[in-house]
């Protein structure tokens, strides 16, 4: 959402907004599609703030899809009598989108307070200030019916002040310009057809709107954040088409009698197939043979049995019960040390899965990695694969065609250049990135890999680590980089990574890497290309530029949670290579962590105010009296290290955690929840949810609760008299 002060503060009692008239295009829709909304309010005057507009498409389940607009005429600019129209605004539906009734819900609301603002039509008030306004049908498939517009009319409506496409002439003489955009995030590779349409306002002194014609305005589309001289939009008329991931510019000028007005608007392109700002994303070390080198003995994976930490059938378990810990969120787990020899060993080939690890009926660790990807889908898990694209060891079947395509990385006088070593006896080297593409071996490679597990395919997601174009602040091949031996500096490795990045795209996979602005020439993140890092900056300018869908994060320190106001994913990794059995210390971090983070990050992030983080629906993070504080309104999210937080991928679960614990608190349930009258109190363990408590009642939207240090609940909505029964424990 956007707005601005309290109403009542701000002076505007005469401020008496009313729904009159709400317009689809169409009636009926299927999962994954977009429909258009047009509001039309009946007016009495303007507010003293800019106010915004929330809308919640509320699914037949419960839960709801925002669909939150900022009015084109600001509602401090709204005339003393007629109507004002807005939109259309986009909607669009998830993929995963049940068939049924969907209804609209909306308000309007001020983002400082989260106080909500009412609306003359108290008939159509579902409490809080929300106001059920339409509603259209999701079906499953489209079908031979004929799609109809669906129109609401609630009261009547006055002429409309806004003229469209209205000509510039030489009268006019506006204060400003407004350039809007009815979708500022484009995601071309889960939505083909997925667009943006522009529309350009003159705005008067005294608050009258002019459409203007795009014709009329001079355009200029500018990429400010991607990785290379690309472009991320295009403009055709009023219609901006994604071309390449990253963030565009869109600035329009219109010139008239010596004068000029300029307005512009962000787009952002997110060509990925996952959404990894609401994926929890792990690792698990499957093991590492071998004995390691002086300066790694000490570490403590290498004080027990490492050779195999691990088995494929082991990890199943592991996913299972992390499963459970994690409430069923969508996961990512990428398997470390799945090849022949384990952890690094074995690259450039990909070619042998490490047969310790594959379960006894099967016939080869093929068959056995194929059978976990394949179960994990049962606990909200997609198992990949961690790689590797740079390094290579002599023990490597493929050492010597790479030695004669001329693809190893040499030294000043030619030879083989040791890049390092990590395991007594098998020393280190580097792949050549642009050699090994021209020989198309990095294709080669790629194409085995993906025929060999087709499986991979469904999850749409690959991690390459240590994908480097510097190896100790200098050129990876210094015999390559010599102009008589092709010139190959760390732009060309750029160039060629670029490539691969895309190839990876072609064949159905976001990459994801260990991070972001290191090893590379300067200012190179692969913005647009890499969809998550696991290792992401922990200053506070780089996620106010880039939005968390177009590069999400794992963590942000090694040592700590991480900045509260942003959110900070876990690794995991770390907890599993501890003890597979316990998982120490694993509920709570996902609590302190990924839980805010995700959903924080389903939010936009709009503007740092001294040192408080605003979000879009009037959420905030910040410091409040000493303690840290996540609110919307009067929902408190986080209090410190107590949180309450409603799952995203569960509309009808909230997960409650205490580091320290506490007794009847008094916590404000989410808006969606307003129909709820019982609750179901579950524990949170390895092993599933053990009911604590059945049908506690729930008065006034709020819930006393109490609960013990370190210990995470689930509160499971009851929206009629269902028993603890009819919730499944989440697999």
């Amino acid at each position: 959402m956007l707005l601005a002060w309290v109403v009542a503060r701000a002076g505007n009692a005469e401020f008496h907004p009313a729904i009159a008239h709400v317009e689809l295009d169409h009636d009926r829709v299927t999962p994954g599609s977009t429909l258009r909304a047009t509001y039309v309010f009946n007016v009495t005057g303007a507010s003293a703030s800019d106010l915004q507009v929330f809308v919640h498409v509320v699914r037949p389940a419960g839960g709801h899809i925002g669909a939150d607009f900022k009015p084109n005429r600001p509602t401090f600019r709204w005339p003393a009598s007629g109507s004002v129209s807005e939109g259309p605004f986009a909607i669009t539906l998830p993929t995963d989108a049940v068939p049924g009734r969907y209804q609209i819900w909306l308000g309007l609301f001020d983002p400082d307070s989260g106080e909500r603002i009412p609306l003359e039509n108290a008939d159509l008030e579902k409490g809080n200030r929300e106001y059920q306004v339409a509603h259209f049908e999701v079906i499953p498939t489209p079908d031979a019916s004929p799609v109809h517009p669906a129109v609401f009319a609630w009261q009547t409506v006055s002429p409309v002040t806004d003229s469209p496409n209205s000509p510039v002439s030489e009268k006019d003489a506006w204060e400003r310009i407004e350039l809007t955009v009815d979708h500022r995030f484009l995601n071309p590779v889960q939505n083909p057809a997925s667009h943006a349409r522009l529309r350009l306002f003159g705005i008067h002194s005294n608050g009258r709107r002019q459409r203007l014609r795009m014709e009329d305005a001079e355009w200029s589309i500018k990429t400010i954040q991607a990785s290379g001289p690309v472009e991320v939009v295009s403009r055709d008329g009023d219609q901006l088409w994604p071309r390449e991931g990253g963030i565009a510019r869109v600035e329009a000028t219109l010139r008239k009698g010596g004068r000029s007005w300029r307005a512009a608007t962000d787009i952002v392109v997110s060509p990925f197939y996952r959404d990894y700002h609401q994926t929890l994303v792990m690792k698990l070390f499957l093991g590492m043979e071998g004995k390691p080198v002086e300066r790694l003995a000490g570490e403590a994976l290498f004080q027990k049995p490492h050779e195999v930490l691990c088995t494929f059938e082991q990890a199943l378990d592991v996913i299972r019960r992390t499963d459970h810990l994690t409430a069923g969120m969508p996961k990512i787990l990428y398997l470390v040390g799945w090849q022949k020899g384990g952890h690094d060993h074995g690259y450039p080939s990909w070619d042998e899965v490490n047969p310790r690890l594959k379960r006894e009926q099967d016939p080869d660790g093929w068959a056995s990695l194929r059978w976990l990807i394949r179960e994990a889908r049962r606990y909200h898990t997609t198992v990949s694969l961690h790689i590797n694209m740079v390094d290579a060891y002599r023990q490597s079947p493929l050492w010597d065609e790479y030695i004669a395509r001329d693809a190893i990385a040499r030294d000043e006088q030619g030879r083989p250049r040791v890049a390092g070593i990590q395991m007594q006896g098998e020393e280190m080297y580097h792949v050549v990135y642009p050699r090994e593409w021209e020989a198309g071996l990095a294709q080669r490679r790629i194409q085995r890999l993906i025929n060999r597990v087709p499986e991979l395919r469904d999850g749409h997601t690959i991690h390459v680590d240590v994908f480097i174009a510097l190896t100790e602040g200098k050129v990876i091949s210094p015999w390559h980089a010599k102009p008589e031996n092709g010139g190959l500096m760390p732009e060309h490795y750029v160039e060629t990574q670029r490539k691969i990045f895309q190839y990876w795209r072609t064949q159905g996979f976001d990459v994801t890497g260990e991070g972001i602005f290191w090893a590379h020439p300067p200012g190179e993140g692969f913005t647009g290309l890499q969809a998550m890092s696991w290792w992401y900056p922990g200053d506070t300018g780089y996620p106010m530029r880039i939005p968390e869908r177009l590069m999400a994060r794992g963590r942000t320190d090694r040592g700590g949670d991480g900045d509260f106001r942003f959110g900070s994913s876990m690794h995991g990794e770390e907890i599993f290579q501890k003890d597979l059995q316990t998982l120490p210390g694993f509920l709570g971090m996902f609590c302190r962590t990924t839980l805010p983070w995700q959903w924080l990050s389903a939010h936009e992030r709009l503007r740092l105010e001294g040192q408080t983080l605003q979000y879009s629906e009037g959420i905030t993070a910040g410091m409040e009296s000493g303690h840290r504080i996540i609110r919307q309104g009067s929902l408190v999210v986080r209090d410190n290290d107590d949180l309450f937080v409603p799952t995203l991928w569960n509309p009808n679960q909230i997960i409650a955690y205490s580091r320290t614990g506490y007794r009847d608190r008094a916590w404000t349930l989410p808006s969606t929840w307003r129909e709820v009258r019982h609750i179901d109190v579950c524990r949170i363990t390895q092993e599933g949810l053990t009911p604590i408590r059945q049908r506690v009642p729930v008065t006034g939207g709020k819930l006393s609760l109490s609960i013990a240090a370190e210990e995470c609940i689930a509160l499971l909505a009851l929206p009629n008299r269902a028993t603890l029964h009819h919730h499944p424990t989440p697999r």
